[in-house]
């Protein structure tokens, strides 16, 4: 019994267990990668090449400077269709790769990027254009006095932001406008292709959300998956049998023999349900039971309801026993049929139980037990008489 018990447990678990994984690896597959990034520690922005882009490297940028903003994120209200009110929720920045330092010291052709901002940024972010200001004004004057060094000029760039955040592709409609910025500017189409990549920095942000997000979303998957897999050796080794075991322990040593005799000719009910001479043993869940009829004073049928939207889309029935020592157990059957059936063959084996629910029993179990046990004992000796 102890084995077949065993077996039916792990195969009830395997929906569990079985769904638990898949949504972990789920989980790990989609944030796993965001996560290792985020812990690995960011790249260094100084270091970065435009090689490094197509790897989505997660970086981090001492922020001090851009070359114009050329998108605007907004976020939309809706009601019953209609606009009602939007609002800005980031803005995205053209930036030099690596820092626009290098370029002046080596003389290079720049090339660009872009960064994103979300709108909680945007009160830091009015020191960054006073750097432009000050840098665009002092630009003339050292374009014009060769005394002047570069250090000199960068002095203006005293303000900056350190964020973090992935290097992610642009979608269509941003790559449209960084384009047509560019174009603006005078950039040719060739010159677009070749300097100008598709790529920006998502500030606080990684490929699927947040920094912080995507590594709770990655440890809930690992939690699972090692919670599912520790599940599956637990019940795979009887663990869900232990509790009954001792249960049946606490009445005697010969008590699990006894079930074990009583399971082998028992009554098959269903699938799910042996019904012996004192036990019922049910197997239809990851937690097998036992009932001992013995104990057992008071049975009835329970009918639940599964609603939705007030419409009742399914019906579930049990029969729940209470014992003299107010235990109560609950067992699933197919219909309405195979309840009356059920305590049918309970008052056949044990006519002493009360059957049938009443809010009055209910009262008197809860508030009276040696009143409820004088109906029990009543209907067992009129059982008694009768025979």
């Amino acid at each position: 019994m102890l084995e077949y018990l065993r077996k039916k447990s792990f195969r009830k678990s395997l929906w569990l267990t079985g769904i638990g994984l898949i949504a972990g690896i789920v989980l790990l597959v989609i944030f796993g990668p965001d996560c290792l990034k985020v812990l690995k520690g960011p790249m260094d922005f100084k270091d970065l090449t435009a090689d490094d882009l197509e790897k989505k490297p997660y970086v981090v940028i001492d922020y001090d400077f851009n070359y114009g903003c050329f998108a605007e994120e907004t976020s939309t209200q809706t009601q019953n269709g209609r606009k009602i009110s939007s609002h800005s929720s980031g803005m995205v920045y053209a930036i030099t790769i690596p820092d626009i330092r290098s370029y002046f010291k080596s003389g290079d052709t720049m090339e660009f990027m872009g960064i994103y901002f979300g709108s909680r940024y945007y009160d830091d972010l009015e020191v960054i254009e006073d750097n432009i200001s000050n840098f665009s004004e002092k630009y003339d004057e050292w374009y014009n006095d060769y005394s002047m060094t570069n250090e000199e000029l960068f002095s203006t760039l005293d303000k900056y932001l350190t964020v973090k955040g992935q290097v992610l592709p642009m979608d269509d409609t941003m790559l449209y406008y960084y384009k047509d910025m560019f174009e603006d500017y005078g950039y040719s189409d060739d010159e677009i292709r070749e300097l100008c990549h598709p790529y920006y920095i998502k500030v606080d942000g990684m490929q699927h959300g947040g920094t912080i997000s995507v590594c709770i979303f990655a440890f809930l998957g690992l939690l699972l998956v090692i919670m599912m897999i520790i599940l599956m050796v637990y019940v795979a080794n009887g663990g869900y049998l232990k509790s009954m075991k001792k249960a049946l322990a606490r009445k005697g040593s010969a008590e699990l023999e006894r079930v074990c005799a009583e399971f082998d000719s028992g009554v098959d009910f269903n699938k799910d349900l042996k019904v012996g001479r004192t036990y019922i043993i049910d197997s239809g869940s990851m937690v097998p039971k036992i009932v001992s009829l013995q104990d057992c004073i008071w049975a009835y049928m329970q009918v639940t309801k599964n609603k939705q939207y007030f419409i009742t889309v399914s019906t579930t029935y049990s029969v729940t026993f209470r014992s003299k020592n107010k235990e109560i157990n609950s067992v699933l059957v197919k219909n309405k049929d195979d309840a009356m059936r059920l305590l049918d063959l309970v008052h056949e084996r044990f006519p002493g139980i009360i059957l049938g629910y009443s809010d009055e029993l209910a009262f008197l179990y809860k508030s009276d037990m040696n009143q409820f046990l004088a109906l029990y004992q009543q209907n067992e000796d009129a059982s008694g008489s009768q025979m």
